[in-house]
């Protein structure tokens, strides 16, 4: 009979087993850590596969690819009337003072873009 290699138990019939290379271990007497993600064309699960990727592998176009190989974004601070009337600022990345001016006119809480500017 096959024991478990960490609390070196015998394992039941319907016990949760993890099997790892040619050893097998009860379920919980290890830690479980997901290390790979599945990326799908989002409602296609059918056809929709593309792979599997690693943490790593998740980060800023800007860290993953080369420059020219995507937008280059700057940095702006825009001052804007909230909808309770107060006046907020904050500080967002767009590639032109007009694509952050549509991107903060989204949020629901804005009510009006008072001053966008170029931060550096």
């Amino acid at each position: 009979m096959k024991t478990c290699p960490v609390c070196e138990k015998h394992f039941s019939s319907f016990e949760d087993v993890v099997g790892i290379g040619d050893k097998y271990f009860h379920e919980e007497c290890i830690e479980i850590i997901p290390v790979k993600y599945c990326a799908y064309i989002p409602g296609d699960y059918e056809e929709g596969f593309l792979g599997e990727f690693e943490e790593g592998d998740k980060s800023w176009a800007s860290n993953l690819m080369d420059e020219g190989d995507f937008i280059k974004e700057e940095q702006y601070e825009v001052t804007y009337l909230e909808c309770s009337g107060k006046i907020g600022t904050l500080k967002t990345f767009g590639i032109s003072e007009d694509d952050v001016n549509q991107k903060v006119m989204e949020f629901p809480f804005v009510d009006d873009v008072k001053n966008v500017e170029k931060v550096g």
